[in-house]
C-alpha cells in the first residue's frame, strides 16, 4: 500500500510570505498588520499531500503487529525477519503520527482509495482485521479464521525442494508423487480382491542407470534409533519402521535400472543434525545385490533449516 498511495488535495492553514488560495483577512489584520507583521500572511489553500490519515492507520499497524512479536522474538528467524520487515516498513513512515484506523475512519478510506485495486482492498481489509483482532489466526485467542499447517505436507515438500535442487546439480531429472508422476498402477486379478491400486513414491530421480526413490517420512525413528539404538524402541516404532523400509523396497522393484537407490527420508533438529554430521551418522545404508542389480536401502536425516546445501550434495551423492 505505501508504494501505491496516490498524493491528494487536503484543505491546509499556514502563514506564508505571499498569498495563496484564501487570505484569512480579519487574523491578518488583528494577528498580524496590527503586530507590524505585513509579510506574515495566513492563507488556506489546497495543498497535494501525501494521504496523511491512511498513513497514519498503516503505522498504527505496523506498530500494532511489531508488539505483537517482540514477546516472541526469540522464537526463530522467522520471527526476527517479520520484526525487520517491521522496522522496515515504519522507517518509510518516520514523522507519521499513528492512529487507530476506527469505523468512521476506516468507512472514509474506503471512499478515498481505489478498491478495485487488489493491493489496496486487501490491504484496507487487514487494517480493519488488525483493528478488530480478528483475521487469519486472529490477534485474539478467540476470534480469526482457523488455520493449520499439515506436517507431513510440509516435510515432504522441504524434502523434494532439496531432491530438485540436487537433480539440478547432478543434471538428472526428477518426478514427484504429489503431481501423480511417479504413480504405478498395481494390476490385481481378479480386480475384486485388490487393496492398494498402485504405489506412488514421493520423489524419484534418474540419472544415467541410477534411480534414486526418496519417501519423506515425518516421524523421529532414525533420531530414536541413534539415540536409544534398536532393541530400546518401543514396539509400536518399530513395527512402523519395518513398515517404511518394506515399503521403500517395494519401490525399488519397479524400476529395472543397473542401480536403484530407496530412500527414507526423516526430519532431525538442526542442532542434533550437526551432531550427526560431525560423527558421520547422517545417513544409514545397507545394500542388497541381486545379479547383476545393486539396491540400497538409505536412511537419512533431514534438518529443518535455511541451510540446505549439505543435505542437498548428499542426496547428489546418492545418484553416483
Amino acid at each position: 500500500m505505501l508504494n501505491f498511495i496516490q498524493r491528494r488535495f487536503e484543505t491546509t492553514s499556514q502563514t506564508l510570505k505571499a498569498p495563496r488560495g484564501s487570505v484569512l483577512w480579519n487574523q491578518y489584520a488583528v494577528n498580524h498588520i496590527a503586530l507590524g507583521r505585513a509579510d506574515q500572511v495566513p492563507c488556506v489553500f489546497p495543498d497535494l499531500r501525501d494521504d496523511r490519515e491512511l498513513r497514519s492507520a498503516l503505522k498504527w499497524v505496523i506498530q500494532r503487529h511489531k508488539n505483537s512479536l517482540m514477546g516472541q522474538r526469540k522464537h526463530g528467524r522467522v520471527v526476527q525477519g517479520l520484526l525487520r520487515e517491521c522496522d522496515f516498513l515504519l522507517s518509510k513512515l518516520l514523522g507519521v503520527m499513528p492512529l487507530e484506523p476506527r469505523g468512521p475512519l476506516i468507512a472514509r478510506l474506503q471512499q478515498r482509495v481505489a478498491i478495485s485495486n487488489n493491493v489496496f482492498r486487501n490491504g484496507l481489509q487487514a487494517i480493519e482485521w488488525t483493528a478488530e483482532d480478528r483475521g487469519l489466526a486472529g490477534l485474539s485467542e478467540l476470534s480469526g479464521l482457523a488455520w493449520s499447517l499439515d506436517m507431513e505436507v510440509f516435510f515432504e515438500a522441504w524434502v523434494e525442494c532439496l531432491a530438485e535442487r540436487a537433480a539440478r546439480s547432478a543434471g538428472a531429472t526428477i518426478k514427484v508423487g504429489r503431481k501423480r508422476e511417479t504413480q504405478v498402477p498395481i494390476d490385481w486379478q481378479p480386480p475384486s480382491l485388490g487393496s492398494q491400486r498402485s504405489l506412488l513414491p514421493d520423489i524419484v530421480v534418474e540419472k544415467d542407470d541410477v534411480v534414486l526413490v526418496i519417501d519423506a517420512k515425518y516421524k523421529r525413528h532414525a533420531e530414536e534409533i541413534e539415540r536409544s539404538g534398536w532393541h530400546e524402541l518401543n514396539l509400536e516404532a518399530r513395527e512402523q519402521h519395518r513398515d517404511d523400509v518394506l515399503q521403500a523396497l517395494a519401490y525399488s522393484t519397479i524400476f529395472n535400472a543397473r542401480k536403484v537407490v530407496t530412500c527414507l527420508a526423516f526430519p532431525t533438529a538442526a542442532g542434533h543434525w550437526e551432531t550427526l554430521n560431525e560423527r558421520n551418522r547422517v545417513v544409514a545404508k545397507a545394500t542388497i545385490r541381486t545379479g547383476e542389480r545393486t539396491v540400497e536401502i538409505v536412511l537419512i536425516a533431514v534438518p529443518l533449516s535455511e541451510n540446505t546445501q549439505p543435505v542437498a550434495d548428499i542426496i547428489h551423492g546418492l545418484l553416483s
